[in-house]
């Protein structure tokens, strides 16, 4: 099933840098803040000369050039800021909380079907969990109240 709508940008990390992908979501006109694999180490040798001898692949030297001025922007930060917060640790929790390492069923539909369930157990734990904490806040607040009425009533 095709979605209705379509983003305007994708943040991506960079198991997702190939010059395929560059090439889909430039046609698509979509803002691509995907991290390429020497992201991080340019970052951190600004000024240095790089003096190895190699080949130049200058359409994908082009697209890498696009995603640096993407992630080096304002925008581009706060991406990147958001990026580990907001997936990682819920696929975290999954894989390692709940032991869920591989799928079980074969084909795209049957492995969506058996996604959504996960996420769905995910998410109920997580609602299950935050209304038990709720309910202990408010039992402790029932107890603090009926203990100050007591005290009122006994003095």
């Amino acid at each position: 099933m095709r979605a209705s709508w379509r983003c305007s940008e994708v943040v991506a990390d960079s198991g997702y840098d190939s010059e395929q992908n560059y090439e889909y979501l430039e046609g698509a006109g979509i803002d691509a803040y995907v991290k390429y694999d020497m992201f991080h180490a340019e970052q951190r040798r600004k000024g240095k000369a790089d003096r190895r001898t190699m080949e130049v692949n200058h359409k994908n030297d082009m697209y890498r050039a696009k995603a640096r001025e993407l992630l080096t922007s304002e925008l581009g930060l706060y991406h990147r800021s958001m990026r580990p917060i907001e997936p990682e640790a819920v696929f975290g929790q999954i894989k390692y909380d709940h032991r869920f390492k591989r799928f079980k069923l074969k084909s795209l539909a049957k492995v969506s079907v058996e996604f959504g369930l996960v996420a769905l157990a995910h998410n109920m734990r997580k609602y299950i969990a935050a209304t038990k904490a709720r309910n202990e806040v408010n039992a402790a607040s029932m107890k603090t109240t009926v203990i100050n009425m007591c005290g009122k009533l006994a003095a």
